[in-house]
């Protein structure tokens, strides 16, 4: 038996950026591979898989990519590059299909401000009109409960999914795609069927929205449902712990993040997966993972302070 997503197409979407302030870092890799209904995944030829970035490579981006400023230098124009994937996403969108990814809130806010200042007129229009199949936004969806990490690694590892390497953007966007459509398959299946999802079993109201989400609009509807769900959560625990919120409800451009100013989060991000690196004291990492934890520090109060004087 067929799943509906084989007869649509799907764009498999992931960036490596210059930071993870998405107003302002930029791509330096493009992962946009293209599953035509039921054939093969393969990459967009339009679109280059290296970028010439608009902003330098942070230090710690550089730690989990490894694309240096002198690499990503070489890189087609950032403009050129971004253009033709809106024409592919516009193309996909057009033919009822959808962009599937891990984490798209980022990946598609990313895209925006970099159509923005690469001044392509059209990034507004074509991002508010996609489809999104969101691997990490379904899995907290089904799973609620279930402790522990949850990156696009972690994600493969407990759906059985291949992740060839990490943090190569075409490699997690065939990653992101294959989680996301696990799932799906999976909730297909008999309750006692489950698979890692047996586990921590998802409500019969989950499993039955997510059985009766069988068009791209539905599945995009009931993950923007989702995802406001567990936002009002996360506002109710800040709430309960004496900590503040920051963010929107709208899902996926727009939807929250932690502030990148915040250093707290900024430094946690940076140095997740980075303990081997640290350990060495040649790298330099820990210097530069104290000095970005100082002006993220200045970076958020300087935009608490502006926020109380607007």
């Amino acid at each position: 038996m067929t799943h509906w997503t084989e007869d649509i197409p799907i764009i498999a979407l992931d960036f490596e950026t210059t930071g993870l302030d998405t107003q302002r870092c930029s791509p330096v890799s493009i992962g946009a591979l293209l599953r035509d209904g039921r054939s093969r995944m393969r990459p967009v030829a339009d679109v280059p898989e290296h970028v010439r970035p608009d902003t330098p490579v942070e230090p710690g981006a550089y730690a989990v990519h490894g694309i240096s400023n002198d690499q990503a230098a070489r890189g087609a124009p950032l403009g050129e590059g971004l253009s033709a994937l809106l024409r592919t996403l516009n193309d996909v969108r057009e033919r009822g299909g959808m962009v599937a990814g891990a984490n798209l809130s980022y990946d598609l806010s990313v895209l925006l401000y970099a159509g923005h200042r690469c001044g392509l007129p059209n990034v507004d229009a074509v991002i508010g009109r996609l489809h999104c199949l969101d691997a990490m936004v379904l899995d907290r969806g089904l799973d609620t409960i279930r402790q522990g990490r949850r990156s696009l690694t972690d994600l493969c590892e407990h759906y059985g999914v291949r992740l060839q390497e990490a943090h190569r953007a075409r490699a997690d966007a065939q990653a992101a795609l294959g989680v996301g459509l696990s799932l799906l398959r999976r909730t297909e299946l008999p309750d006692g069927e489950l698979g890692p999802l047996a586990s921590h079993p998802p409500s019969a109201d989950r499993l039955a929205q997510l059985r009766t989400a069988d068009t791209p609009a539905l599945l995009h509807r009931l993950q923007q449902r989702w995802w406001s769900e567990g936002l009002s959560w996360l506002r109710a625990h800040r709430r309960r712990s004496g900590g503040s919120f920051v963010g929107e409800t709208s899902w996926p451009v727009g939807a929250w993040q932690e502030p990148v100013g915040d250093g707290w989060a900024y430094a946690e991000r940076w140095a997740r997966g980075q303990e081997r690196k640290f350990s060495d004291p040649g790298t330099g990492l820990q210097e530069d993972l104290a000095r970005a934890f100082e002006e993220g520090r200045a970076a958020e109060r300087a935009r608490i302070a502006g926020s109380r004087d607007s």
